[in-house]
């Protein structure tokens, strides 16, 4: 799953319907539990960091983007906070 700052989430969420996405986007803050983290300068310099016993990777900038973005290789250690409707701008406590 991959994570952006919440800027870049919100143009990316907005951005989905012209990619073929569909409507009805939201942006999700949410607490990642991690234990080792793989930094890179550009996302084709990531490798196979999953198969190098990382949990998650931090991109500067990527081919497409130079916002910095994190990929959590496993979704258990992804806990959903809240959403937030990106067309009427509420936001929502997730209770789990």
């Amino acid at each position: 799953m991959y994570f952006a700052k919440e800027g870049k989430a919100e143009r990316f969420a907005k951005d989905a319907y012209t990619r073929g996405k569909g409507k009805g986007s939201v942006v999700l803050e949410c607490e990642l539990t991690v234990s080792r983290m793989k930094k890179v300068d550009q996302a084709s310099s990531a490798g196979s960091w999953a198969d190098e016993g990382y949990d998650c990777v931090y991109c500067e900038k990527t081919n497409m983007s130079h916002n910095p973005e994190w990929c959590v290789s496993n979704p258990s250690n992804i806990k959903i906070i809240s959403w937030r409707d990106v067309e009427s701008d509420q936001w929502s406590s997730v209770y789990i």
